[in-house]
This record gives C-alpha cells, sequence and structure tokens, in this order.
C-alpha cells in the first residue's frame, strides 16, 4: 500500500489539517511548526526520502509536548493556589472568644458570636457584650472582611490563571493528535507513493503507461533507429528532471543506449 497514491479520505484529511494550522500560521508561535513541516516536505521531494517526513514529525511532537508539559505543571501550581474563602464572621468570633476565654474557646460560644455579628446592629452588639469587646468584634470583623477580601482577588486571578493554562494544554494535546491521525498516518501509509509523485496525484496507470510506451519506443522499438544516441540520452535526461522518472530508471535506459551504441 506504501506505493499507493493517497485515497481521497486521506488526501480529506490533510486538507483539513491544513486548515486547522491555518490559524496558528497567523501568529509568531504558529509559523514554526508550519515552517518544519514545509521543509520537511521539501526535503522530502528533493531526496526522494520520506525520513525527513519522520524527522519533520519529531520536531513538530517536540515543539508542541514542551508547552504542554509546562502548562500542566503551571495549572497544578495555580489549582494549589486556590483557597475557599474563610468567613469573616467566624473568623472573629473565634479571636474574640480566645480573648474572652483563655482556658480554651467553646464551640457553642463562636457559632453565637458569629450569629450576633451576622444579624445585629453595634448598638445591639454593645448592649449585649459591652462597649470594649463590642468594638473588638467589630473591628476584627472589619479587618477579617478586608483580608476576605484581598483572598477573593487572589483566588480569582489564580482560577483564571488556572484556566488559561488548561486551554493551552487541551489545544497543545488537540494538535498533537490532529497532527498525528490527520497529517502523518495519511503521509506513512502512501511513503514510497509520495517520495516521488505529488502528494495529491493519483495518476498512477497513466504514468506506467506512459513509461512502458517509452521504454518499448526508445529501448525495444524500431524508432530508435531513427535517433542518434546522444538525442535518446538528452529525451531521458529531460524525463528525469521533470520527475517522471526515477535516477535507478535513467541509468538502465542510459546503460542500454550505450550498449546498442
Amino acid at each position: 500500500m506504501g506505493n499507493e497514491p493517497l485515497s481521497s479520505g486521506d488526501q480529506g484529511k490533510i486538507i483539513v489539517f491544513a486548515i486547522l494550522m491555518a490559524p496558528l500560521a497567523l501568529i509568531i508561535v504558529g509559523v514554526i511548526p508550519a515552517i518544519i513541516l514545509a521543509s520537511g516536505i521539501f526535503l522530502m521531494k528533493k531526496n526522494q526520502d520520506f525520513s525527513h517526513i519522520k524527522t519533520s514529525s519529531k520536531l513538530f511532537n517536540i515543539y508542541f509536548s514542551l508547552p504542554l508539559i509546562g502548562c500542566l505543571l503551571a495549572a497544578a501550581y495555580f489549582a494549589t493556589k486556590i483557597q475557599d474563602t474563610q468567613d469573616a464572621y467566624a473568623s472573629a468570633a473565634r479571636l474574640v472568644v480566645s480573648m474572652t476565654q483563655p482556658d480554651g474557646s467553646s464551640a457553642h460560644a463562636v457559632d453565637e458570636i458569629t450569629s450576633d455579628l451576622r444579624h445585629m446592629t453595634p448598638n445591639m452588639l454593645r448592649q449585649k457584650y459591652g462597649d470594649a469587646t463590642a468594638s473588638v468584634m467589630m473591628g476584627e470583623a472589619q479587618r477579617q472582611f478586608s483580608e476576605a477580601q484581598y483572598g477573593n482577588w487572589e483566588r480569582a486571578k489564580s482560577m483564571e490563571s488556572l484556566y488559561s493554562f488548561l486551554a493551552i494544554s487541551i489545544a497543545c494535546a488537540a494538535y498533537l493528535l490532529f497532527f498525528r491521525l490527520l497529517f502523518f498516518n495519511p503521509l506513512a501509509k502512501h511513503s514510497q507513493w509520495i517520495e516521488r509523485n505529488p502528494i495529491f496525484s493519483s495518476k498512477t496507470a497513466m504514468r506506467a503507461d506512459s513509461k512502458s510506451e517509452r521504454q518499448i519506443d526508445i529501448i525495444k522499438g524500431e524508432k530508435l533507429k531513427h535517433y542518434s544516441v546522444a538525442d535518446e540520452l538528452t529525451k531521458w535526461a529531460k524525463l528525469k528532471e521533470d520527475g517522471h522518472i526515477s535516477q535507478e530508471e535513467f541509468n538502465e535506459a542510459r546503460s542500454k543506449l550505450l550498449k546498442r551504441d
């Protein structure tokens, strides 16, 4: 199957991959993988060697794997920075209880003060706990609210960074998958064909027939009598330059022509 032309399905996969790569080519980071793949195709056509595509595939995978790993590590770091915001009233209540009950805080007292801070006005707190204790309670509650507000801001920034790095990681993983399924695998299945023929060409029968006809006319046919060996060598050289025959086929034809001469 390696020396057969690509099916319409495989050709469609390559077109889809090119469309998916187009948005990346508009930014600097996307130009590099496009250059890597284009260089691999150019060298493969020049040297008729599919190993250049394999090399560009490795470079493509490395290019997207490194940011994938880096973004996953960064996402894990920001995930550890995300903490639930503490209840400012409960924090203030625990501090007050620890100040008023140094021998040990009571969970019931903490719940009671927390409820009072939520529902009582400052005057009601002063009447129940006295001016000094109420002032401490309200001051501590205000401080806890300020810290909670800053904590919420930090938490929001960490969440934003987490989602950004996760999105980049998903994009890198998706492009690695698209590259394997839509580009490399279809080409690898037809490696021998695309080494010597255009990727989207399917004219195998026509090329084989025309090549056979040339061999019959030039090597075995009577027309050889009407042309000089130099003319025939020139024609075969032209066919090789145009990519219609390989170097091996040219060498074989030249050898036969020289023997007949």
